[in-house]
């Protein structure tokens, strides 16, 4: 096997074969780049330039320690982890993960729909059709429901739809990239929104920073990234190409697209003055090399790729959560009924008019559910009955350990922290 002879190669044939072989990670960076994260993205950079790039890479960074932390602790002993936090630490703390990451699924939701939506109403009116939110629930949730449950039976149909999304999307940031060059990069001011983290002390600002923070690494994507592990069949001798994975799959490409993305609007609509509320007004973006009407359709198709993707993958992620809460077998239609779990987020249609806003403050909620799950990867990690002599001790257990500290009060800090700030710009 490739990963027994990885000490036998040469350092670029051992990247070669890692990068092969991974997987789980680029689900990951695909569940996360969704609406929130687009949305997320595009305020920052219109509203606050080059201020805000600091906040994906930390809170993606934060979020890939700790499942780096339950990559080992999967692949170590084998066992489902939502069956592992009932009998290790307490059945409520497992009811809790899972209820909540089902929760954080139906609340994103909505995003996702008022995002759709959005495009579906801004393409309407440039060939003069006005399409009223009742047709654009129509249309979407059929779509989606269609696909997930595909998936479900192995229809092969399945990857021509997986294919058309990724294309419209490389399209879209191929585009983004296209602006940033065109418009170039302010060098001093791209250094200091790395590494001098500002926040805005505004509700706006507050929201953003939040929400960013929130659809980077979100409870649901920590629930479903284990059992990927598990389907693959991977074993103790696919640590490293977990960590691998995590950081080259999830961690690099996420860092790359959401930096774009904020530049090239700090670049445009940023520099214009520019508002944005709506689908149309982020497809402005990419004015600067394209016309108005093919920037929008463009812009569009990207936003509805995204959409559509996490609308699946959070479908998907419900029906096996509900299966996994209720120990039944993730086939059947049990399981394509649970699918649908999250279907009331259709509604989010209603809000077209201001997906960006939904997508954020929505993220901005479920960000304070991360913590909890965090504290008990943190638990088990050191658990002697449960990690065994796998568990790590001495520098190992030092390097570890404050890792996941440095995670877990980073995130749960910064989420009372700015929620407080939050609450208290309204008096």
């Amino acid at each position: 096997m490739l990963l027994e002879r990885l000490s036998e190669l040469s350092w670029w044939q051992r990247i070669w074969v890692l990068l092969k072989l991974s997987g789980p990670g680029y689900l990951q960076s695909a569940f996360t780049l969704g609406s929130a994260t687009a949305s997320a993205c595009v305020l920052a950079g219109s509203k606050y330039g080059y201020q805000l790039l600091w906040v994906h890479p930390i809170a993606i960074v934060m979020g890939a320690i700790m499942l780096s932390a339950i990559a080992k602790q999967t692949l170590t002993t084998q066992e489902r982890p939502y069956d592992v936090f009932a009998q290790k630490l307490h059945p409520a703390m497992a009811l809790f993960w899972g209820l909540g990451a089902l929760l954080a699924s139906i609340v994103w939701h909505l995003p996702q729909y008022a995002l759709a939506a959005s495009v579906l109403t801004d393409w309407g009116e440039l060939i003069g059709i006005s399409l009223p939110p009742i047709a654009c629930g129509a249309i979407l949730l059929p779509i989606a429901t269609a696909v997930a449950w595909s998936y479900s039976l192995g229809l092969r149909g399945v990857r021509v739809y997986e294919n058309l999304m990724r294309l419209f999307i490389m399209v879209m940031l191929l585009t983004v990239l296209l602006v940033v060059i065109q418009t170039g990069i302010d060098w001093r001011r791209l250094i200091y929104g790395f590494f001098v983290p500002n926040v805005p002390l505004d509700r706006e600002g507050l929201t953003i920073v939040l929400g960013a923070m929130g659809a980077s690494v979100g409870i649901n994507m920590v629930f479903l990234y284990p059992y990927s592990l598990l389907k693959r069949q991977w074993g103790k001798k696919h640590l490293v190409l977990a960590y691998f994975d995590l950081w080259t799959g999830m961690v690099l490409p996420f860092t790359i697209v959401t930096s774009l993305i904020i530049i090239a609007c700090a670049n445009t609509l940023h520099a214009q003055g520019i508002e944005v509320k709506g689908a149309s007004d982020a497809a402005k973006v990419l004015g600067v090399v394209l016309g108005e009407t093919f920037s929008r359709v463009l812009m569009g198709a990207g936003f509805l790729a995204m959409a559509l993707s996490t609308i699946t993958l959070q479908m998907l992620t419900c029906g096996f959560i509900v299966c996994e809460i209720f120990k039944r077998p993730t086939e059947g239609w049990f399981y394509r009924l649970a699918m649908l779990t999250p279907a009331i987020g259709v509604i989010g249609v209603i809000y077209r008019q201001i997906p960006f806003w939904v997508g954020v403050f929505t993220s901005s909620i479920a960000f304070l559910l991360i913590p909890v799950v965090y504290i008990g990867v943190f638990i088990l990690h050191n658990r002697p009955d449960y990690m065994g002599t796998d568990r790590p001790q001495g520098t190992k257990a030092l390097v570890w350990n404050g890792a996941m500290v440095l995670a877990i009060l980073f995130l749960s800090g910064s989420a009372l922290f700015l929620w407080w700030l939050r609450l208290t710009s309204q008096r």
